[in-house]
């Protein structure tokens, strides 16, 4: 069994913010991010992007994201690319 984002349901972003209000999509998309096939995991981030950084400014739900990306990138590899560019 895998535990990569094994603490993800310990924070509590419901209480937090993104750019759209209470931010509880945050966790289904940084399973998608970590664990979707490779379209819906950029979709995802993506999303996830729009978020938390939005028009310039941070919200309080991007910061307890940085630890859960890095471990995702950790834990797929280098396998997903993403840019402006991508087709």
């Amino acid at each position: 069994m895998s535990t990569l984002l094994a603490t993800l349901d310990g924070v509590d972003f419901a209480s937090l913010e993104d750019a759209y209000g209470a931010a509880i999509d945050v966790p289904a998309r940084l399973r998608r991010i970590a664990f979707g096939e490779e379209d819906d995991a950029r979709s995802a981030l993506f999303d996830l992007g729009a978020g938390i950084f939005h028009q310039g400014g941070y919200y309080p739900s991007a910061a307890p994201c940085v630890p859960f990306l890095i471990e995702i990138t950790h834990g797929r590899g280098s396998t997903m690319t993403v840019g402006r560019n991508d087709a």
